[in-house]
């Protein structure tokens, strides 16, 4: 009978048992694999989150469009005005045409949000507030007139001030109101000047916090024409 070599039986068990930890290593690799993979398309699909949509267009009514796209300073968000063209041709740069919403996007993770909760009003002013740091724009607020976009005399608006990206907003004043002036101090300071029918008042608002500060009774009286 001839002899067990012990040492070619062990070379033999560990060949199996490479070969057994090399299967099992690569069946691992895959399975984490396909982990990953799955949980980055669902993590992909998760952060698409769209505004919401607005109502739908019925037949005959006017054409509504997104233009005069434009990016919000350096950041990664996109601002995109939905415009209704006021008869005959389309022209997103028409003074006959109303903006009756803002779109943003943020281009990074392809969020999207809408400044107005639906097409109905008429953004009939947009002041934007910045300031200039080494010589380029930095926009930190806006400013903007809301109303019906009819031409009644009665109409009521709404002077809203919004964050830059158009995340945050607050409601400075309501009703037959228009804007004379807007003066920016500071990303925490910029004094607004507006009235109605019956009198003048100023407001000073916090940008950077989108907070109305105080909104106070101007006694302005106009001299008499001679």
């Amino acid at each position: 009978m001839k002899p067990i070599s012990w040492s070619k039986v062990f070379r033999n068990i560990w060949r199996v048992n490479a070969l057994a930890l090399f299967l099992l290593l690569t069946l691992s690799l895959i399975a984490i694999s396909t982990s990953l993979v799955s949980g980055f398309f669902r993590s992909s699909h998760r952060t698409q989150a769209t505004a919401p949509d607005l109502a739908p267009q019925e037949q005959g009514e006017p054409e509504l469009r997104l233009g005069q796209f434009s990016r919000v300073g350096s950041s990664s968000v996109i601002r995109a005005e939905l415009r209704e063209s006021g008869g005959g041709s389309f022209s997103l740069k028409s003074s006959g045409s109303i903006i009756r919403n803002v779109l943003f996007i943020d281009a990074n993770d392809g969020k999207s949000w809408w400044l107005l909760p639906d097409s109905n009003s008429a953004i009939e002013e947009d002041h934007e507030l910045s300031l200039t740091q080494n010589g380029a724009e930095i926009p930190f607020g806006r400013v903007y007139l809301v109303g019906s976009g009819e031409k009644e005399t009665s109409k009521q608006s709404s002077i809203i001030l919004a964050d830059a990206k158009g995340n945050n907003q607050v409601v400075i004043a309501k009703g037959s109101i228009l804007i004379d002036e807007l003066t920016t101090f500071s990303v925490a300071e910029a004094k607004l000047l507006y009235h109605d029918s019956t009198e003048y008042r100023l407001a000073s608002i916090n940008p950077s916090e989108t907070k109305l500060i105080k909104d106070t009774k101007m006694p302005i009286v106009f001299p008499p024409r001679k």
